[in-house]
């Protein structure tokens, strides 16, 4: 992937969250390329991108190195469908045992640990490799293909437990770039994805929608890919939280 004059190396979530987002940018013609967001986290940190939308935390732990182009982003005020901590216990049953976090999402990996370290006081073992676990956090398609085949266990919404503690919003994602990228490339960068979300809103209404538990309709109605003042305060919350429990 080579910068060119006049196009930015852009990397794009893949997963359903993101779809209408992509449909925008293929409408308009804007070369991008896909991935989950952890391998775009890793891509702009290591100047293999020039912009890409990553999670969150992320930028929280990389200030030095990258800024974030609001208002854009993802986020959502209660559960979002697509992102659950699925547990063999109730969530209070926790303390010392196992839980598998997600290979792909930082962000949902550090609300985890906050809300169960902060809010519930347990502390479980966390562990990204474990195949002897007693909860997991799962993600994005995984997750939407996980409600189609919900089995008994306990099942639990990160951005609702979120809600639950904080009353504010989860900030999935930022739109993100590294900071010595020139401004005129930044600002028509910025004019591309403002008409790509123009043109996402047209295409929920056109997607090629797989799941049957979670109606499309449901799932974007939650999702907002615009940060408000209220998404930020989750967002800093997010920071002050990780930075005070020190890991």
């Amino acid at each position: 992937m080579k910068t060119n004059e006049n196009f930015l190396r852009f990397g794009l979530i893949k997963f359903y969250n993101f779809l209408p987002v992509k449909l925008g940018l293929e409408k308009i013609g804007y070369k991008f390329f896909l991935s989950d967001p952890a391998t775009l986290n890793d891509m702009l940190l290591n100047d293999k991108l020039d912009v890409a939308t990553i999670s969150s935390v992320t930028w929280i732990n990389n200030q030095d190195l990258l800024k974030p182009i609001l208002p854009f982003g993802l986020s959502c005020y209660g559960p979002v469908l697509s992102t659950f901590l699925v547990s063999n216990e109730p969530i209070e049953n926790l303390d010392k045992k196992i839980i598998r976090l997600s290979n792909t999402s930082n962000t949902i990996n550090s609300m985890v640990i906050c809300i169960l370290r902060k809010f519930y006081r347990i502390n479980p073992i966390f562990s990204k490799n474990s195949s002897n676990f007693c909860a997991q956090v799962i993600i994005g398609d995984d997750a939407l293909s996980f409600m189609d085949n919900k089995n008994n266990s306990f099942v639990y919404d990160v951005s609702e437990l979120w809600k639950q503690q904080t009353n504010l919003p989860t900030v999935f994602s930022l739109l993100a770039a590294r900071k010595e990228i020139r401004n005129d490339l930044l600002l028509d960068f910025i004019k591309t994805y403002s008409l790509a979300l123009k043109f996402a809103e047209i295409e929920k209404n056109n997607l090629d929608w797989k799941y049957k538990k979670t109606s499309a309709n449901e799932y974007y109605s939650n999702l907002s890919y615009i940060l408000d003042t209220n998404d930020l305060k989750g967002l800093f919350e997010l920071e002050k939280l990780i930075k005070s429990l020190n890991y």
